[in-house]
């Protein structure tokens, strides 16, 4: 039972009053109903009245105004960063430390040298060969075939002297032409043409003994067999005069073959050999170019470095790295040069093989220091 704090008042006070006899007001002896409020007062009973009511005091509310709406600051877009910078790809371990059969203190791996097994010097002589090639069989398959190279003769600017009196006898002691090419000739008087490209102007104020060093070029040609011999050849040491125009190496064979195939009444897309014969340059770059490619594809046994070799375009392996190598050197790069610029002419003429000979070969060119390489043609 649950008493309020103005019941626990009024029962603390009757508790609290005098133990006396309280006169009745009524008769019968029963005031239940008669409240305390209504009693008499009297001394010992203290009137005690009834507390008010607590009443809340309401505060001051302020209204909730709406506010501004709130405007959201914009989202800038992140600016780009710098591309990240991409690692280098590390070298991958060497098998032998992969394995621990290595030691740490040993020194790295040499660089692998080029596929075709050649030095940097001869890789990049067999490159220009290559390529040289390529260019040559790209422009035999374009359609329409482009025109011919117009040039102008070189006896416009240059003396050309031919004689069918001399001999061809450079190497009339060797017999590896007369092996590779069929009715060769040596020391025949009436069949073989001799050709002299000399600069008119050096030619013209020059001593009579100083005549064989202005001979640029020196040609022997024999149309009967279709064959061309390169005897000398120095129109890069010897430079064109102030005014004469640049003087081209395949012009000047090109002219000559042509002459001597009109003579023959044969058509000049008929050269089926050409000898590069005497090579002897400063740098010696044809030579080891030889050398480079008789190791090539004699190694291991393969064949006897004594022998002739040859080096054909339709060839694979080791022997057509031998054939570019060839093929970029002076002595094979200017006849594909001449191949592309007649090509017209020549009916689409290519080289079918190199035959390469050094002054150990068997049969061979046996003048000290000589090389020489056959050039084979056909379609």
């Amino acid at each position: 039972m649950r008493f309020s704090t103005s019941n626990a008042i009024l029962l603390a006070a009757l508790i609290g009053a005098p133990l006396q006899a309280l006169p009745l007001p009524c008769p019968d002896g029963h005031c239940l109903k008669q409240t305390l409020s209504l009693r008499d007062p009297s001394p010992g009973i203290p009137f005690i009245k009834p507390p008010k009511p607590i009443v809340p005091v309401p505060r001051p509310f302020n209204q909730i105004q709406p506010g501004k709406p709130y405007k959201r600051p914009p989202v800038l877009e992140p600016k780009p960063g710098k591309p990240a910078q991409q690692k280098p790809e590390s070298p991958p371990v060497p098998k032998c430390k992969r394995t621990g059969e290595c030691s740490v203190s040993e020194p790295p791996a040499a660089p692998a040298p080029p596929a075709s097994g050649f030095d940097d010097a001869s890789e990049a002589v067999r490159a220009r060969g290559q390529q040289s090639q390529q260019t040559l069989d790209d422009t035999h398959r374009t359609s329409p075939p482009r025109p011919d190279a117009q040039r102008e003769p070189i006896s416009k600017s240059y003396d050309i002297e031919d004689d069918f009196n001399p001999p061809y006898t450079q190497d009339e002691d060797a017999i590896f032409l007369e092996q590779l090419i069929p009715n060769f000739k040596y020391n025949s008087f009436d069949d073989w043409r001799q050709t002299l490209v000399s600069n008119k102007g050096a030619k013209k104020n020059a001593k009579e003994d100083e005549k064989p060093y202005l001979d640029m070029l020196e040609t022997y040609d024999l149309a009967e067999i279709r064959t061309m011999v390169i005897a000398q050849s120095k129109n890069k040491e010897l430079k064109a005069v102030e005014g004469d125009p640049p003087l081209r190496w395949s012009d000047m064979v090109m002219e000559i073959w042509r002459t001597a195939a009109t003579k023959a009444n044969i058509n000049p897309s008929e050269l089926r050999f050409m000898v590069r014969d005497n090579i002897r340059t400063q740098n010696r770059a044809t030579e080891k170019a030889i050398d480079d490619s008789i190791a090539k594809v004699t190694a291991n046994g393969r064949g006897d470095p004594k022998a002739m070799q040859t080096y054909r375009r339709d060839s694979t392996g080791d022997e057509l790295a031998a054939y570019q190598l060839i093929a970029g050197t002076p002595h094979g790069d200017r006849v594909l040069r001449m191949l592309g610029d007649f090509h017209t002419e020549l009916r689409n003429l290519n080289i079918q093989a190199f035959h390469v000979f050094r002054p150990t070969t068997i049969n061979g060119p046996r003048q000290s220091k000589e090389y020489a390489i056959v050039i084979q043609f056909g379609h």
